[in-house]
C-alpha cells in the first residue's frame, strides 16, 4: 500500500489502492474494527505529506478478510494542513468511508497533562465480553487491570505481540487505533450482556509532536459514557508508559441483544 501512495504527488489527488485485510485480525462477523482503522490509517499516513492528526471512519457494511481497495481523494494539500476523503470498497461494495486531517509535524507541545498510571500486573482479569477465543486477541498482549462497568471506567496495559510489519501494521498511528478499539464496552458487565456491539462510527485524534514506538507497552483507559437499548458511546485514550497521552478515540456502536 505505502509504495503506491508514495508515488502520488499533490497534482495526483485521487487514487484507488489495493490493500488486504489480514485474517489474523478476525473478530465477530468480520474483521476486528481496530484492524480496519489501522489499514485506513496506514493509507492516510502514506498519502499526505503531514502527520496524521485525526481519522474518522463510518461503517456501511462489515469488512471481511482478504483483498479490498481504498479510494482516496485528497481535497486539500496545503503548507500546514491537508484533508482527504476515503472509501473502503470490497467485492464491489462500499464497506466504510470517512475523512482524515493532517497537520505539519515537528511543532513542540505547549503543555501536556501527565496521568498517574496503575502498575502493570503479571496477570490481568479476563475481558468482560468473555470472548477469549476471538482471533484478534492473539495479536495483542492485553493485561486488563479493570473492566469497564456502568458508571465506572476501566483500563488495560496493551502492546502488539508481534512486530508491526508481521501483522499488517505499517505506522504508529495504525498501532494506536488498533489499541483504541481493544477493550469491550461496559454493557458486557450487565447480567444480560449483548451478543455483538459493532462499530457504527469511530474517530481518533493523535498527538503530532512525538514519534510513537508501536511495540512498546501502552496504557488504555476506556469508558462507556452513554448507552441505550440500541446504541452506545465509548471513549478510549492511549497513554505511553510515562503517563503521557498519545491518542484519544470515541466511537458509536450498535447494540445487539440475545433473541
Amino acid at each position: 500500500m505505502s509504495d503506491v501512495f508514495g508515488r502520488m504527488t499533490t497534482a495526483a489527488r485521487s487514487a484507488r489502492v489495493a490493500t488486504r485485510l489480514d485474517p489474523r485480525w478476525s473478530g465477530v462477523g468480520g474483521i476486528f474494527g481496530g484492524h480496519v482503522f489501522a489499514r485506513l490509517a496506514d493509507a492516510a499516513v502514506a498519502v499526505a505529506p503531514h502527520r496524521l492528526a485525526a481519522l474518522t471512519v463510518c461503517f456501511v457494511a462489515s469488512v471481511q478478510d482478504g483483498p479490498a481497495e481504498v479510494d482516496v481523494d485528497v481535497v486539500h494539500a496545503g503548507q500546514r494542513t491537508a484533508t482527504s476523503r476515503f472509501a473502503l470498497v470490497q467485492q464491489d461494495r462500499l464497506r466504510a468511508h470517512g475523512v482524515t486531517e493532517h497537520t505539519r509535524p515537528g511543532e513542540p507541545h505547549m503543555w501536556a497533562d501527565r496521568r498517574e498510571l496503575p502498575p502493570r500486573p503479571a496477570v490481568g482479569t479476563p475481558p468482560a465480553d468473555g470472548q477469549l477465543e476471538l482471533v484478534f486477541r492473539d495479536r495483542l498482549d492485553l493485561v486488563i487491570v479493570e473492566n469497564s462497568r456502568e458508571g465506572r471506567p476501566g483500563g488495560a496495559w496493551v502492546r502488539l505481540r508481534e512486530a508491526p510489519a508481521e501483522v499488517s501494521v505499517e505506522s504508529s498511528e495504525a498501532a494506536l487505533v488498533t489499541v483504541l478499539d481493544a477493550m469491550p464496552p461496559a454493557l458486557y458487565s450487565r447480567e444480560v450482556a449483548p451478543t455483538f456491539v459493532p462499530t457504527l462510527s469511530f474517530s481518533a485524534h493523535f498527538r503530532t509532536d512525538v514519534m510513537v514506538d508501536p511495540t512498546a507497552w501502552m496504557f488504555l483507559s476506556h469508558a462507556t459514557t452513554w448507552a441505550s437499548g440500541s446504541t452506545c458511546i465509548d471513549d478510549a485514550s492511549v497513554w505511553d508508559a510515562g503517563g503521557h497521552l498519545l491518542a484519544h478515540g470515541r466511537q458509536t456502536r450498535a447494540v445487539r441483544w440475545p433473541a
